[in-house]
């Protein structure tokens, strides 16, 4: 098991908890930045292993019995499902952060000041990167004018619009000041070609000057495409939803196939909304209207998104849609498990009350049917074509009810359930013993999915489609040849779907690829070396003139300071060389030194970094290739890593010298300070 890789470096008489913290957080480090190293996890036994990509994943399978891991595993899933992206950057700063309040501790500096000054010296890195976030309106401009750009591909919506998807190539350079370019020719992503389209302005967008050749050897495959040809990237300069090409490009992080699914769900998805909508929120992505279907065996080069609901079934249930395709069906939806034990959350059943379901179904008492019968005519009566349902439907309550001509899927999402409800005008309810004909919605629609040139394999079933008028609904089908890769492959496209919702619905951006951070370790080197100047203000008057508090906090300011920032300076040495731009850590320190000795003033770069002009030190994006990353995950991803930090060092703390245990006064002269 991974984390038995730092076990034997935990000592049980210091600060167990920042230890745990930091060995846990370093099995994640090959999943910060695009090029990312699979693990496999495996039972103690050695007798079943999983696959994972991401370190959302990873915490799912580990066994964490620890409280330490446990509240690792809280926050990391917490931040994964509150936003589904920088949850690699949570987890790499837990660990760097960890093992710099452990090394304040190893100095003697007091809790208090560590959680002081740690807060303040991100309260001033949160506050201050707002001078680098831009308008998406500004990068589009930006970008169109500084560097060739390879735009996602268009594919007009039709009756059945599906758009494909090739697959992502990972991204090879990091968005760092004055680092070399690689040029590299554009591959063919798409079979056919698409008509220019024009930007919100309604002018073209032109080609823009390639960049220089700074290596030998040419990437076969870039995130950014800079030679002359363009390819099919180059012939669409509009985006999802009034965001440019550009700014999706830059939002990929390398995976172009999975943010050219997501760009083609928001167009397809702003296509069917009802009545156009004002501001930010008219371009939004809505994440509720996306799902996702897994096809194993085909490439990756098969994925397309449709607009609809695509969903693999077995081959008896794909005769039958293959049967009723020629007619509208009448559609029942069902929120929990189709079975007759099924009860909804929260119920308790009454004390010495038998329940008798005779008068519920319509027979009299006595003459009750086994209970498959009894659905199977209450589906007749109500003439029920289609069941969807939220939980779990019985393999042979399904197959029966395929020989009658009905189709039932199970284990449908919540989210596809409201969007037939809505188009359907069915009602969901939770049994069936509460349908009645109000319930039953009309109007939709189904079919076999087939992608037009290739299909699926027998023995994994088959997929079906359903449609209705009205749905606000489309499906990514993902596609993989491995069956083991459907889960990165759906990951892959909801960290590329929620970077775009969130640029979105912000309409802000932040320059990504390193150079933020790289911003925040010279900012706080910069505190650093300005001694007690700047000294936080603690809260509740803790400060007073002469406590033990205020003489720590200017004492040891600098020494927490650094370490703060040795963590972003540890996160850009890997992040280089899980980019493939370093080959080893010592590589990558050289080059970060050499940056930091490059920029020019102590606030280094200001907002001029989005300027027009490039000056030197900026990370202008005229000299590096455009990196984009939202803004609030990115914040939050921060603020997490450090409030976790701080609850496990106060609770180790309380462990190991007892709650309320302070200093009895100011340190002396003689105490080291290493910066």
């Amino acid at each position: 098991m991974i984390p038995g890789e730092g076990q034997g470096v935990v000592s049980r008489r210091q600060h167990a908890g920042l230890q745990h913290l930091a060995s846990f957080a370093e099995a994640g480090r090959t999943f910060l930045g695009p090029v990312k190293s699979p693990k496999f996890i495996t039972d103690g036994q050695g007798q079943e292993s999983v696959l994972v990509t991401s370190a959302a994943r990873l915490l799912e399978g580990l066994d964490l019995s620890g409280a330490a891991g446990q509240l690792l595993r809280e926050a990391v899933l917490a931040h994964s499902n509150a936003y589904g992206t920088g949850v690699s950057t949570l987890l790499f700063l837990v660990g760097a952060w960890s093992a710099g309040a452990e090394e304040c501790l190893h100095l003697g500096v007091p809790v208090p000041v560590i959680a002081a000054v740690m807060e303040e010296g991100l309260r001033v890195c949160t506050d201050e990167a707002g001078s680098l976030q831009a308008s998406l309106d500004q990068v589009s401009t930006l970008l169109d004018s500084t560097q060739t750009l390879s735009s996602l591909d268009t594919h007009s919506a039709s009756l059945c619009p599906c758009v494909p998807s090739a697959p992502g190539p990972a991204a090879h350079s990091l968005a760092l000041p004055r680092l070399p370019r690689t040029r590299v020719q554009s591959p063919s992503l798409t079979r056919w070609q698409t008509e220019p389209q024009r930007s919100l302005s309604g002018a073209p967008r032109g080609r823009l000057p390639t960049g220089h050749r700074s290596r030998e050897l040419a990437l076969a495959c870039s995130r950014h495409f800079c030679g002359a040809g363009g390819g099919e990237w180059a012939r669409q300069p509009q985006g999802a939803g009034g965001c440019s090409a550009a700014v999706e490009l830059g939002l990929s992080h390398g995976d172009a196939g999975s943010m050219r699914l997501a760009a083609a769900a928001a167009r397809l998805l702003g296509q069917s909304s009802p009545a156009p909508r004002d501001g930010p929120q008219a371009c939004a992505l809505d994440l509720t209207r996306v799902v996702t279907c897994c096809l194993p065996g085909l490439p990756e080069a098969a994925s397309l998104v449709c607009a609809g609901y695509v969903a693999v079934v077995p081959v008896a249930s794909a005769t039958v849609a293959r049967d009723l395709q020629a007619r509208p069906l009448q559609v029942l939806l069902l929120e929990g498990d189709l079975t007759e034990s099924y009860r909804h959350p929260g119920f308790r059943p009454p004390a010495n009350v038998s329940t008798v379901l005779g008068s519920v179904w319509g027979w009299p008492a006595g003459t009750e049917k086994p209970w498959a019968d009894r659905v199977l005519q209450a589906l007749a009566q109500l003439c029920v074509d289609l069941v969807l349902v939220q939980g779990l439907v019985p393999e042979h309550l399904a197959e029966r009810c395929a020989r009658g001509q009905r189709l039932v899927l199970g284990s449908v999402a919540g989210c596809v359930l409201q969007a037939f409800a809505e188009a359907s005008r069915a009602r969901p309810v939770a049994y069936l013993s509460q349908v009645d004909g109000d319930c039953v919605g009309s109007g939709v629609r189904v079919a076999p999915w087939h992608s037009g040139t290739v299909g699926v394999a027998a023995e994994a079933g088959a997929a079906v489609t359903l449609q209705a008028e009205g749905l606000r609904l489309v499906t990514a089908v993902l596609t993989s040849p491995l069956a083991t890769q459907g889960q990165s492959r759906a990951d892959r496209f909801w960290a590329c779907a929620c970077r775009l919702h969130h640029a979105l619905r912000e309409q802000r951006v932040f320059l990504g690829g390193g150079a933020l951070e790289l911003w925040c370790l010279r900012r706080l080197q910069a505190l650093a070396g300005q001694g007690s100047g700047g000294a936080p203000t603690a809260p509740g008057g803790l400060l007073g003139g002469g406590s033990w508090l205020a003489s720590s906090l200017a004492h040891y300011r600098p020494a927490v300071l650094g370490r703060l920032a040795r963590g972003w300076h540890r996160y850009l040495c890997v992040l280089l060389c899980n980019t493939a731009r370093c080959a080893s850590e010592l590589e990558a320190d050289s080059l970060v030194q050499r940056l930091l000795q490059d920029a020019v003033g102590p606030c280094w770069p200001p907002a001029r970094a989005w300027g027009g002009r490039s000056e030197p030190g900026t990370c202008a994006l005229g000299e590096a290739p455009a990196v984009l990353d939202a803004v609030t995950p990115k914040l939050e991803a921060w603020r997490r890593a450090l409030d976790l930090v701080l609850l496990v060092l106060q609770t180790d703390s309380e462990v190991v010298t007892g709650p309320g245990c302070m200093p009895a006064g100011p340190p002396g002269p003689e105490d080291p300070l290493l910066l």
